[in-house]
């Protein structure tokens, strides 16, 4: 047979010294892999941003591992060839194939300043002046007031249904007691 096997597959995936060579292992993958072991085996090339030169029919063009390896989750057509089609992430975690979202690699440093609340830390980040943090939290105190106020006019609006409603059984009770007043005499 021509492929090769699961482990010199595997080793060409954890090759730290060849980013070539990593990035052939992660694009034959994506080519035969399945859909899970696709996921789990690339997702930590996000955590490398070395540089790789990239050809194109104009010319070269420099990209990062992270974003090759983004492109190879994310397209369904990579250097002019078709790749199968990939289920989204949030679909194989719902169906048990993936243990869960992907973990940054912030995220230990992230639970460790924060004690695991990503809100907590960000608010620390906007604290000490991160513009980028600042811009977040205002975005999310932004459409947090946009949830209340959507709730609050959707409650408005279900107690103006009901105490329409009570009026309308009231009204209802009215008239039959005047219609039966009006047979009685």
């Amino acid at each position: 047979q021509i492929q090769p096997e699961e482990g010199i597959l595997e080793e060409f995936l954890m090759n730290e010294d060849f980013k070539y060579v990593r990035a052939l292992g992660a694009f034959y993958l994506r080519l035969t892999g399945r859909p899970a072991d696709i996921y789990e085996q690339i997702d930590p090339m996000y955590n490398d941003f070395r540089k790789l030169r990239f050809r194109t029919p104009t010319g070269w063009k420099i990209t990062h591992v992270d974003e090759f390896a983004d492109e190879l989750l994310t397209s369904d057509r990579y250097c002019g060839i078709a790749l199968p089609h990939l289920p989204k992430r949030d679909v194989l975690v719902s169906a048990g194939y993936l243990d869960g979202p992907r973990r940054s690699a912030l995220t230990p440093l992230m639970e460790e300043q924060s004690g695991g609340d990503a809100e907590r830390f960000l608010e620390k980040l906007a604290e000490n002046g991160n513009a980028v943090a600042v811009v977040a939290m205002s975005e999310r105190k932004k459409r947090k007031r946009e949830v209340e106020e959507k709730e609050r006019s959707f409650r408005e609006q279900v107690m103006g249904r009901e105490s329409s409603r009570d009026g309308r059984r009231h009204e209802d009770e009215s008239d039959r007691s005047s219609r039966a007043r009006r047979d009685d005499r």
